[in-house]
């Protein structure tokens, strides 16, 4: 899960367990990210579940913390999985954005 990067696009229902990442997409290889990245303007983002579980579906909830009186534009939102090649989580999110926060009351991942 700590490959999940959010950039800022929507569509999958929260009350369901949603399988967020698949085995195979797991087992793919890590993709290479510089560990100093430019300063960015967009909101910052909290993980406000458990960051460690010992499940294969467990809460999952993010909370955006937008700077300077912006808004979250559900629409802009992107979260990808940082593997090669990247893969696009973000139509398995349809519905859990809520307000200023992704929640799925039961994500499903290796």
């Amino acid at each position: 899960m700590a490959c999940v990067w959010l950039a800022l696009s929507f569509g999958h229902a929260a009350l369901a367990q949603t399988r967020l990442i698949t085995e195979e997409e797991a087992r793919a290889p890590l993709l290479a990210v510089p560990t100093t990245r430019a300063i960015t303007r967009g909101p910052g983002v909290r993980l406000v579940s458990a960051s460690e579980v010992n499940a294969r579906a467990f809460p999952f909830k993010l909370a955006f913390e937008p700077r300077g009186g912006a808004h979250i534009q559900p629409e802009s939102v992107r979260v990808e999985y940082l593997k090669q090649p990247v893969i696009d989580l973000t139509p398995r999110l349809t519905g859990a954005l809520k307000g200023n926060a992704i929640e799925l009351s039961s994500a499903e991942v290796p």
